[in-house]
């Protein structure tokens, strides 16, 4: 698949998310697809596992994504998001649960994605780990 047609599987990926598709959104994903991002201290495996996490941080951060930017090569896509929700449940952490803080955030990230066979096969997520939880008065 090239360029325009991984483009459109996140557009659908997006699209999915805001409507709390999950089964739609892990579809998305091949099998053994996994996930790096600040919050984690070790990547996510499996579409299994990243669906669970996703399904957890929305009962945490309502919140909704919007395509910034997208560009790309070979089966890479490099894209610009913008978050905006707000903290509406307790955050686990790896040593702890944070209570919700009823707060507001926008957050900025860039997300790489490497596609197989039409499938999004690695997610690499970057962003201001530090500004968000500033923002929802964590900190």
């Amino acid at each position: 698949m090239g360029i325009e047609e991984n483009k459109r599987v996140i557009e659908t990926r997006v699209k999915v998310l805001n409507a709390r598709d999950f089964d739609s959104w892990e579809a998305l994903h091949t099998d053994s697809a996994f996930r790096t991002a600040p919050e984690l201290s070790e990547p996510l495996k499996g579409r299994s596992a990243m669906r669970q996490a996703l399904e957890a941080s929305i009962k945490a951060l309502d919140y909704r994504l919007e395509i910034r930017r997208v560009f790309g090569e070979d089966n890479w896509l490099c894209v610009e998001f913008t978050s905006n929700g707000k903290n509406i449940g307790p955050i686990c952490t790896n040593c702890s649960t944070i209570p919700a803080t009823n707060k507001e955030y926008t957050n900025i990230s860039c997300v790489v994605f490497k596609f197989e066979g039409g499938k999004i096969a690695e997610v690499h997520e970057y962003y201001d780990l530090h500004n968000f939880l500033a923002q929802i008065g964590i900190s």
